[in-house]
């Protein structure tokens, strides 16, 4: 499933007390996140998103999204569990003219991705190969 957010943060909008915004999303696994940055931001608005205390994107506590003009994507693979889940955008503002929004688009699967079958077949072919160099045909 598909959920889309957008957060504007205001003018002068400090760090320490932050805009928010809380988007329910169904249980399952995060599988990607694209933040879209407009022109105009000039790296002076700052994104995060949390999921309870845990920042998912990005991580560490004093890293933010930021740019201007891109769309930052975001391979994920997390588990988010009970109903209803809610994820919480965070954007603050050093821009002292103008506001800015980010638009959030996030990817949530029921089920985590599976391995890779073409890498996991590989190995298997090779373990296998290995075994009978060292075992012996038909062993």
């Amino acid at each position: 499933m598909l959920y889309t957010a957008s957060i504007t943060a205001p003018i002068n909008t400090p760090k320490t007390s932050p805009t928010t915004k809380e988007l329910k999303v169904k249980a399952g696994y995060i599988t990607k996140i694209q933040v879209l940055i407009p022109s105009g931001h000039s790296a002076l608005a700052h994104l995060a998103i949390r999921y309870g205390e845990t920042r998912v994107i990005p991580w560490g506590d004093d890293e933010y999204i930021e740019g201007d003009a891109e769309t930052v994507p975001w391979e994920e693979e997390l588990e988010l569990r009970g109903e209803p889940v809610s994820l919480t955008l965070e954007a603050w503002n050093q821009d002292d003219t103008y506001e800015h929004t980010f638009y959030v688009r996030i990817w949530v699967e029921g089920k985590p991705r599976g391995p890779d079958n073409a890498l996991l077949n590989t190995v298997l072919g090779r373990v296998e190969g290995f075994m009978e160099r060292v075992l012996g045909a038909g062993a």
